[in-house]
């Protein structure tokens, strides 16, 4: 998926099948003074992964995959990030992580 971030939805994925990559920071990844490293979670089949709204995430299927997005705002409005040192950052982390 696309980088991005929810202002008020906050988001469960459930893999269902296949193996997927979330990266993702915390709402402090925005602030310049203090900025969130980005993690890497490897998630299965079976596995649930909570994203808080404010936090950028990315995923990424390793495998063919499965994933249900279950979300608890009707108002979803979602910020994408085009800011390319950002996407770099992101893009070098993936590369770095082992499957």
């Amino acid at each position: 998926t696309s980088l991005k971030y929810y202002l008020h939805k906050n988001e469960v994925l459930l893999v269902r099948r296949g193996r997927v990559r979330v990266q993702w920071a915390d709402e402090n990844y925005h602030d310049k003074d203090y900025p969130s490293d980005i993690q890497v979670n490897n998630l299965k089949e079976g596995d649930v992964f909570c994203i808080q709204s404010h936090c950028p995430y990315r995923i990424t299927a390793l495998e063919d995959s499965e994933v249900f997005e279950i979300g608890d705002a009707h108002r979803n409005e979602k910020v994408l990030i085009y800011d390319e040192d950002q996407v770099k950052e992101f893009n070098n982390n993936f590369e770095k992580e082992e499957v």
